[in-house]
């Protein structure tokens, strides 16, 4: 639905890049706090900060205003 900003390396002080919305992407890892390991098509990968399970302080946005066809469980 929107860009995504996503970390370089698992830190909030490190370098950015953004992917364009509309690319299909698969979450490959995470450290169960505050930090998915994002994968594009293309193979490449980027960290998402998240906060809350559900909110991206780096695009100030919940999960659902960002990914279509997300599904999760606790």
């Amino acid at each position: 639905k929107k860009d995504l900003i996503l970390h370089k390396d698992r830190t909030e002080k490190s370098s950015c890049f953004r992917l364009n919305e509309g690319q299909i992407l698969k979450i490959s890892a995470t450290d169960n706090k505050k930090w998915c390991l994002i994968e594009t098509e293309t193979g490449k990968k980027g960290w998402l900060l998240v906060n809350n399970f559900n909110y991206f302080p780096d695009m100030k946005a919940e999960a659902s205003d960002i990914f279509i066809g997300l599904s999760h469980a606790d």
